[in-house]
């Protein structure tokens, strides 16, 4: 799938160059195509191979290139002339998204507006932090070709970049929560792991980068 992927949105974009279907468009549609196939089909292998993911394979085998093609592409004087901001969006931001997400689905399964009912706060919060770093990479490719200015090009951009990983520090903190409820003791325990994992990742980058 990761190839057909690849291949269909080089295809749309390069070649048939259509600029009303971006690569992400195409990219999102044949996994909603995929997965509704595997879902009318019977559970047999080939469907649960389509719908199985390692999480693994993305962390260590897919995002960091991702990230780290960002970091090499980055503009030093605008990204850090704008650093007060983006870091506002990425850290602030996107810890704030995940609480009302979070709370308002945990909101609407206690009124049983959804199924399951009656999830944990945790649970929501767990799903909050996961979808709540967000890659406008479409936004993205609208700005380059409107050559918008380069500060607000870099907020949105520099905000992406920080964000994935504030969204994997967030979740995996959030996700010891689950099955395992705490009081302040254990709020404050998890405060405390998600800014020393996150502050030391920069660090450990910081100097991994100046050798």
């Amino acid at each position: 799938l990761l190839f057909l992927s690849f291949v269909a949105s080089y295809y749309v974009s390069h070649v048939l160059k259509c600029t009303l279907f971006p690569e992400a468009a195409v990219v999102l549609t044949i996994g909603v195509i995929a997965g509704g196939l595997a879902n009318i089909g019977e559970a047999d292998e080939i469907s649960q191979d389509i719908t199985y993911f390692s999480p693994t394979v993305f962390f260590v085998g897919l995002l960091p290139p991702i990230i780290f093609n960002s970091g090499y592409h980055l503009q030093k004087r605008h990204f850090f002339a704008n650093f007060g901001a983006i870091g506002a969006f990425a850290i602030v931001g996107t810890a704030f998204s995940a609480l009302i997400i979070g709370t308002g689905l945990w909101l609407v399964s206690k009124w049983q507006w959804v199924s399951p009912h009656g999830l944990d706060f945790s649970e929501c919060l767990t799903f909050g932090a996961l979808i709540s770093a967000t890659d406008p990479v479409s936004v993205l490719a609208v700005f380059a070709e409107l050559q918008v200015d380069p500060n607000l090009f870099y907020l949105v951009f520099g905000e992406s970049v920080i964000n994935d990983a504030v969204g994997v520090v967030l979740f995996n903190t959030v996700a010891k929560f689950v099955g395992n409820p705490g009081g302040v003791d254990t709020c404050l325990i998890a405060v405390a792991d998600f800014f020393v994992i996150f502050l030391g990742s920069l660090v450990i980058g910081y100097v991994v980068g100046i050798l």
